[in-house]
């Protein structure tokens, strides 16, 4: 792997693959005309499909070097390109042309920013004289690079950003109002794409909470439930239809979204019932897909994902340089530690029943109004 600029990347003559992490499609297209385009999350669901062979160029998210990323992606086989400066530089540009050419566009810029400033205030209910202040949270993984370009960003957006405070740390304070001297605190956090760890031991003095170790996997998450019953009704459906619904983007998306709610559905029932009439057609007609997904079917299709969370828990005790016994109380964080299969599986590593007294859908935003 190694960089090359803007401009280099400008001349290479090769068919090439911009994966937007940022969203950027305007800049994309007018600094790489030609260029395939594609988003993250697009690429990451047919990440098998892609050529390897394509040379793929990133534009990476708030305060994240793209080495960080173009690392994960070179280990799958990918030639990676990383952009130096990219979006940031191209803004600067366009701000300083604007500058030179005096012709009020940094007056309607600047019309721009205030106006929405407004939409903020309406949106808050506050009135036009009133400070808004914030408190943001972010990942226990962010670097100081990235948690500084957050708080940036939320001064940017018209907010008094009166603290930066993790999600682990958060949750624990919305489920703990009295802290316990050496209380220790475990926090599983699976969201869409992350699945993240943390152990918190509490700090009295300033009615807060230390963080003793951090683990996790980048690259598990509620979206992977999701995926595996995908391939499961696809699998399901060729066998009964002979057709591959793989080819069918539409048909995808259908399944993607039906696959998460009956994730949600089977968190509560023992059986929920996927039924998508017209999902393709052929030459004899349109086709449905009816399928029974049991839970037990379910956590037999999730198992390994399930079982891959033990290394991480397990390497986080062994960094805060404790044992299951240590632990005062679990903390579950994140839509898809719902799922029965993760609960049991915390049990069964921590030797504890998670806290049931907090959402985890809503712990973590409680924590940082409180």
């Amino acid at each position: 792997m190694y960089r090359k600029t803007v401009e280099e990347l400008q001349k290479d003559q090769r068919e090439k693959l911009v994966i937007d992490i940022r969203s950027e499609q305007d800049y994309i297209k007018e600094t790489y005309p030609g260029a395939k385009h594609i988003f993250w999350e697009e690429f990451m669901e047919h990440i098998g499909e892609i050529p390897k062979e394509l040379p793929v160029y990133l534009f990476c998210y708030t305060g994240q070097r793209s080495d960080e990323i173009a690392e994960d992606l070179s280990e799958q086989g990918y030639e990676i390109y990383s952009i130096e400066g990219g979006y940031r530089s191209y803004l600067r540009k366009k701000l300083a042309d604007f500058m030179k050419e005096d012709d009020g566009t940094a007056e309607r810029l600047a019309d721009k920013a205030a106006d929405a400033e407004r939409s903020i205030i309406k949106k808050f209910k506050c009135d036009e004289n009133t400070k808004i202040n914030a408190v943001i949270t972010i990942p226990a993984y962010f670097n100081s690079n990235q948690t500084d370009e957050t708080k940036k960003a939320g001064i940017n957006a018209g907010f008094n950003v009166l603290k930066i405070i993790t999600e682990p740390m958060s949750a624990a304070i919305a489920a703990v109002r009295e802290l316990e001297l050496n209380e220790k605190i475990f926090i599983v956090d699976i969201g869409g794409g992350t699945f993240d760890l943390s152990v918190l031991e509490a700090d009295q003095a300033n009615h807060s909470y230390r963080a003793l170790a951090i683990d996790g996997d980048r690259r598990l998450g509620g979206d992977d439930f999701d995926n595996a019953i995908i391939e499961y009704l696809v699998s399901e459906f060729k066998k009964s239809n002979g057709i591959d619904l793989k080819s069918d983007k539409m048909a995808m998306q259908r399944l993607k979204e039906a696959a998460e709610k009956a994730k949600i559905e089977l968190s509560g029932v023992q059986q929920t019932q996927i039924n998508l009439p017209f999902i393709t057609a052929d030459s004899t007609g349109p086709k449905h897909l009816d399928v029974t997904l049991t839970r037990s079917k379910f956590e037999e299709l999730i198992h390994d994902l399930v079982e891959a969370t033990a290394g991480p828990v397990n390497q986080a005790l062994k960094d805060a340089g404790l044992t299951a016994n240590d632990i005062h109380k679990v903390l579950l964080v994140g839509g898809s530690t719902r799922v029965p299969a993760v609960q049991e599986a915390v049990k069964r590593i921590t030797g504890s029943d998670a806290d049931k007294g907090i959402n985890p859908d809503e712990c973590v935003a409680i924590g940082a109004s409180i």
